[in-house]
């Protein structure tokens, strides 16, 4: 013993074990990583996404020999969503192949907000590559990470509709409000069907009231029929609740007759719950669901839109839900089914925005 500490053979060993530490202390505190990850960032790779897929598609991704075999690999890359991925997403960006590149900007939007994912982007949108730059802005939106706001805020600039389009829709998906007044300002006098569309699609989704006559304008003038429903939905948006009309839309491209039918019939319901439901309207609304319901659509969206004339909007909606409104009735009494959005519009406009 020495001054009471017992020596025996086991001694240099627990010395060496206490020292060492030390030493391996003041030896790495020299070295300088080659990452910026944290020990909770660290794991954080192991721990999101799938990384048993992300894993399995690393390696695969080594031994793809053909450009469909890369595409394939990097899809998977992307679906996995873990951060394990970013080395050769990023690596795909630059890949000589067009095809690769394409799929490397679109699996990258399927992945979570990442400083360095959102730099490559930023970096492709800037690029000479028009098309890619295009997909870029919309990955940047799909992200939803609001880093994203300036840059694409400053490729509004761009020479290059199609960049300029999908920058304004990014901006809309991220919730861009202070863009919303300048958007509206820029439809007014935009005459590009494509930007028209775009800022329609932003403007509904940023919930731009004062943005409802210059969207009914366009969902009046507008043939292309796909064109039409994207800006219905833009005026549905803005009483909110899209789902139901999404859904009022699939419904009525397999079975108009009695999707609308049913919708007419909670109207009812509303209309009665609400005390509204009298003489005059309940005249109108039995023809108009028995009309509907046996497959007349013309007749039935002809005798809706006489309905929706007689309503007492004003004590129930809102002023842009009354013009909406409004605005579906003259063109249903107009051209009954032709024009079968504005059906879902009124529809969905007194579902959501009636007011007991």
């Amino acid at each position: 013993k020495v001054l009471g500490v017992p020596i025996d053979p086991y001694t240099p060993l627990f010395l060496l074990s206490a020292a060492l530490p030390i030493l391996a202390a003041f030896f790495f505190a020299a070295v300088r990583a080659d990452a910026d990850y944290g020990v909770g960032e660290f794991a954080g790779l192991f721990l999101r996404g799938n990384p048993v897929m992300a894993l399995r598609s690393l390696v695969s991704y080594q031994f793809a020999r053909n450009e469909a075999a890369v595409v394939a690999v990097t899809a998977r890359l992307g679906e996995s969503q873990s951060r394990l991925t970013e080395d050769e997403l990023v690596e795909a960006l630059h890949d000589p192949r067009y095809h690769v590149r394409m799929e490397a900007v679109v699996s990258i939007a399927r992945m979570r907000p990442d400083k360095r994912l959102i730099q490559a982007m930023v970096e492709i949108l800037n690029g000479t590559e028009l098309s890619l730059s295009a997909m870029a802005a919309w990955a940047l939106g799909r992200m939803g990470d609001p880093a994203a706001i300036p840059h694409l805020r400053a490729a509004l600039a761009s020479p290059f509709r199609s960049i300029q389009a999908q920058c304004i829709r990014g901006l809309g998906a991220l919730g861009d409000t202070e863009m919303g007044t300048v958007f509206l300002e820029r439809l007014r006098g935009e005459s590009d069907r494509g930007l028209q569309m775009a800022y329609a699609s932003s403007l509904g989704k940023l919930g731009v009231i004062d943005a409802v006559n210059d969207l009914l304008k366009l969902l009046y003038t507008f043939k292309n029929k796909g064109a039409r429903l994207e800006v219905a939905l833009a005026l549905a948006r803005l009483h909110g609740d899209e789902h139901y009309f999404v859904q009022l839309a699939r419904q009525m491209r397999t079975d108009p007759g009695t999707a609308a039918a049913l919708a007419v019939d909670s109207i009812q319901k509303q209309l009665k719950k609400s005390g509204e439901l009298d003489d005059t309207l309940a005249a109108l609304i039995e023809p108009c669901i028995d009309a509907l319901a046996h497959g007349d659509t013309n007749r039935g969206a002809a005798l809706l839109g006489r309905l929706l004339a007689e309503l007492p909007l004003e004590r129930h909606c809102d002023a842009a839900g009354e013009t909406i409104i409004r605005e579906c009735a003259t063109q249903l009494i107009g051209h009954g089914d032709e024009r079968m959005e504005y059906l879902a519009l009124a529809l969905h406009t007194l579902h959501v925005g009636w007011r007991p």
